[in-house]
């Protein structure tokens, strides 16, 4: 974050260390509610890529798995790099912004939104789902290309400036359905 954001941040006295999360205060206008606090998204979604690369596997709780219907409870790189392998000699890519590069991190990669783009996207999630359907690749990459199109979704209404895809009124139905959707994700970050 910038140097405004982080002072920000410990003016209000919120943290986020391995020890203690602090994310909210009282509401300054309404002592009845909460006021919280979010790094902004990109740097988020580039923190996101960091911990999957630097851990390699990401795990989710059985009741996860079993809620959407996944075959494995562990998220893996290695899923990707299956991927990006079977694309290497192919004219016609199922994922042309994707290459081995994306699966190291360099100081200046973490930096650069257009990384994690390109890694946490969820095209990639269909075509991990594609080489399982068509190429009888494990069913395991079903919740690594889960878990890939769960993050673009959520980086997708979180930026969003469009009515069409950010939190509107103008759906009910849609806009219940995305306050859902982002309840889920809290749960599995």
């Amino acid at each position: 974050m910038g140097a405004a954001n982080q002072a920000m941040w410990k003016a209000f006295d919120i943290k986020c260390t391995r020890n203690e999360v602090v994310n909210q205060i009282e509401h300054p206008a309404d002592p009845t509610r909460k006021l919280y606090f979010m790094p902004d998204v990109p740097h988020v979604y580039k923190n996101i890529r960091g911990m999957f690369l630097s851990h390699k596997v990401l795990g989710i709780t059985k009741e996860i798995a079993e809620k959407y219907n996944l075959p494995s409870t562990k998220i893996e790189l290695d899923h990707v790099g299956l991927l990006i392998e079977y694309d290497k000699d192919k004219e016609l890519k199922l994922a042309p912004k994707l290459d081995s590069s994306h699966l190291e991190s360099t100081h200046f990669d973490k930096m650069k939104v257009s990384t994690a783009f390109n890694l946490l996207h969820r095209k990639n999630g269909i075509a991990l789902e594609w080489l399982v359907k068509e190429k009888n690749y494990s069913k395991n990459l079903l919740t690594t290309a889960w878990f890939l199109k769960m993050v673009y979704r959520w980086f997708e209404l979180m930026t969003s400036r469009s009515p069409t895809l950010a939190l509107s009124m103008m759906n009910p139905e849609k806009y219940k359905e995305t306050l859902q959707f982002l309840e889920d994700m809290i749960t599995i970050f």
